[in-house]
């Protein structure tokens, strides 16, 4: 099996366990706050990795000041997810959040000069779309939806940086728990500043908060950058995008959610785009095959 191949199989899995998590936070938010999730998620993350961090710690200087660029996006990012959860369906939060698709041709261009495609012009609009029946129209817009969407640009920062230091050979475990640890604390002195403090959740919650950080954050960020050494930043994001899937299914199915045609329209229409963004690629093969 080629490398590549492997590759997208670990990231189909990693975004189909992404998917699960959605429903478990939008749980674990009754019993505390959206700061304290985030904040126990990574530091449970982070010890998660320190045995193995012990046996590598040479690498911890190589890959300090990269967790801690890493670390910034995906504070960001998780931490206006739970927050949005407060508010929007877990549903709903799985597909916004995969309009990370948008941004990261977006932050392609600003950073690298790669222009837009056709097929991603028009995958942008398709999604707009998507975002327009699902939310309502602008009307329909809350605070969710809006960090939820901020979200999305952050994890799209997020898949560009890790594709860079993945393909650095940096020490994937010790670049993990860099990032988290710092996530972490970031969360900590975030919710000390607001006056937040951390408050022991029950122990239901601590059980959430343990498949969250162990399953969630630790296994899902190693297989995902295993799985960027050897794919594009855009065919990453487009086989990321399992995630909504899968949490649209559980939280339908588990977590009981009330089925919603208007979001299942909106969300196929965004999950549409992903394969109009990878339409030329697609076409490009077909013709080589016959050439």
């Amino acid at each position: 099996m080629k490398k590549e191949t492997q590759a997208l199989l670990i990231l189909i899995l990693a975004s189909f366990l992404w998917g699960t998590t959605f429903w478990f936070i939008k749980v674990a938010l009754s019993t505390t706050s959206a700061l304290n999730i985030v904040s126990l998620r990574f530091l449970l993350a982070a010890l998660s990795l320190f045995p193995f961090v012990v046996y590598s710690r040479k690498y911890l200087k190589t890959c300090l000041l990269p967790g801690f660029f890493l670390s910034i996006p995906c504070w960001l990012g998780f931490s206006s997810q739970a927050v949005g959860l407060y508010f929007i369906p877990a549903t709903h939060s799985g597909f916004l959040t995969s309009m990370y698709l948008l941004f990261v041709p977006l932050f392609l261009f600003i950073f690298k000069k790669e222009l837009l495609t056709l097929p991603q012009i028009l995958a942008l609009f398709t999604s707009l779309c998507g975002i327009w029946i699902l939310t309502g129209g602008i009307q329909g817009v809350n605070q969710g939806d809006a960090l939820t969407l901020f979200c999305a640009a952050t994890f799209g920062l997020h898949i560009l940086l890790s594709d860079r230091y993945s393909k650095n050979g940096l020490h994937i475990i010790v670049l993990n728990f860099i990032q988290f640890l710092f996530v972490g604390l970031f969360n900590l002195i975030t919710s000390f500043l607001l006056k937040e403090p951390l408050h022991p959740p029950p122990l239901n919650t601590w059980l959430i908060l343990i498949y969250l950080g162990v399953v969630g954050t630790s296994l899902c960020l190693f297989l995902q950058l295993s799985a960027q050494r050897f794919l594009s930043p855009m065919k990453t994001t487009f086989t990321l995008m399992v995630e909504p899937i899968s949490a649209a299914l559980f939280a339908w199915g588990i977590g009981h959610e009330s089925f919603n045609l208007k979001v299942l329209l909106g969300g196929c229409l965004i999950l549409f785009s992903l394969f109009i963004s990878e339409w030329k690629a697609k076409v490009f093969l077909v013709r080589k095959t016959f050439q």
